[in-house]
This record gives structure tokens, sequence and C-alpha cells, in this order.
């Protein structure tokens, strides 16, 4: 049992609240919940050298998770130019030989479309899963005909409402090389409750990274906390 204090203010009045989690730390070791897994790769035109190497890593990932979990697997390019190669499938090996049509590059960055299609598989399959953990990877900026702060604009509502519309615990971002936006993958990242933004200058190190992001939630327990006020009060948190 752990338990857990903070406060609230409720009708203008502070009031302490204690969170206590009942569950058994070490059945819940032995008996994990399940975790659909999202990673969005980015297949850009600057990740042509690197490209057959993130998709190697990617299927080593996907050997080494929880068999009780769910995978997605997106990528994106230009306006436009934005898919899926698996959507809510148990981790196998045949999921690894679907990730093989990733290692061709294409185009220019466009994050806003390919998140909207991640909205609404994050929305299907949130009654199924205890948390969702996702893990975004870029060597890239926004190059849109809209302009690269209307994107950021775009990513940061659709990322809001993804996290709003399923059990998102993590949000993580990952910047490889020296030309992607590190104030724009920290802030998507700080958007979750644990998200966290990750710098690789080294290829290599993509599938270490994936490791101890999926290690770290599988330390998450995602619970929920009642705090009722007089009507049309304000709980601020």
């Amino acid at each position: 049992m752990k338990a857990t204090t903070f406060s609230i203010t409720v009708g203008g009045q502070k009031t302490t609240v204690t969170a206590i989690n009942l569950i058994d730390t070490d059945k819940a070791k032995t008996k994990p919940g399940r975790t659909h897994r999202i990673q969005i790769i980015d297949r850009s035109g600057s990740m042509y050298g690197s490209l057959n190497s993130v998709v190697d890593q990617t299927k080593q990932s996907v050997g080494i998770m929880d068999g009780n979990d769910l995978i997605s697997t997106f990528w994106f390019s230009s306006p436009g130019e934005h898919g899926h190669v698996v959507v809510g499938a148990t981790p196998s090996s045949d999921v690894q030989r679907l990730l093989e049509p990733m290692r061709s590059a294409l185009g220019s960055t466009c994050f806003s479309e390919v998140l909207g299609e991640v909205l609404n598989t994050v929305k299907r399959f949130a009654g199924i899963v205890d948390q969702t953990v996702i893990d975004l990877f870029t060597d890239g900026m926004p190059v849109v005909p809209w302009g690269a702060a209307e994107e950021r604009s775009r990513v940061h509502t659709t990322v809001e409402c993804i996290i709003q519309e399923a059990n998102v615990s993590a949000f993580n971002t990952i910047g490889y090389g020296q030309y992607y936006d590190r104030d724009f993958l920290n802030k998507i990242a700080e958007q979750s409750e644990f998200g966290a933004f990750t710098h690789t200058s080294n290829i290599g190190s993509f599938y270490e990274t994936i490791q101890h992001n999926m290690k770290v939630s599988q330390n998450f327990v995602v619970q929920k906390v009642e705090a009722r006020g007089p009507d049309g009060s304000e709980v601020l948190y």
C-alpha cells in the first residue's frame, strides 16, 4: 500500500487529500497491466541514411515487449504522407515483418497529420488497456505550407486531445542529430504527466532509448482521485 498526500483548493478553502494505492506492488510486478505502446517514426528525406537502423531497432524493441501489451506503429513525412504499418496488435514476429516497408525515406516533415491518426487510434483502444505510452522519433523541424508556427500550434492542440481522450501516461519524444527543434519536442513531452524528451547524436542508441522508456513505464500505476466540492467550485491542484 502506498499513500500520497497533496493539497487542493475547493471553494476557496485549502483541503488536504490523501490518495491511497491499495495495489500490492509485488503482485503488480507479476501481473502487469496492459499497455498500448505507440511508436511514431520520421520517414522524411533527411532520414535516408538512418532509416534502416531505426527499423532494425524498432523490430528489436518489439521483441522485448510484454506479450499482454498492444503495439501500434505510425510513420510520417510530408503533408499528405503518413500512415501506419500495424495498429493494436500483440507483439510478435509477424509485427516485426510488417515494419519492413518503413525503410524508404520520403519527403519533408509534417507532424500534425499523423497525430490526428494517432488520436483516433488511442480513442479506439483506450477501453481495453490500462495505459498508453507514446514514443515520437524525429530528426527534423516542421516543413509545411502553412508555416512552422501554425504547425506547432496544431501539434500541441492534437497532443492535448490525445492525452485527454485516452489514458496516456507518457508522450515521449526523441530528437536525433542537430537539426530538430529541441524546445518543440520538450514542450510536447511536458504535456503528458510522465513524458520525457531524449536527445541522441548516435542513431545506434535508438533501441536503448526505447528500452529505457519501456522500463520506466512498467512502473507506472494509473489511478484516479475524486474530489468533490460545492456546485460551481473549482478544484486547483
